[in-house]
């Protein structure tokens, strides 16, 4: 199970723009309902 996502995520890793975007809106909704 482990090896298969270890496979997964060397043949297609996250591309990082799309992780940035999805931080920066987490962090964004996050303050958006604390305040």
């Amino acid at each position: 199970m482990l090896h298969a996502m270890n496979m997964l995520f060397t043949q297609q890793p996250p591309p990082r723009t799309e992780l940035a975007i999805a931080t920066i809106t987490c962090l964004f909704w996050c303050l958006f309902l604390c305040n």
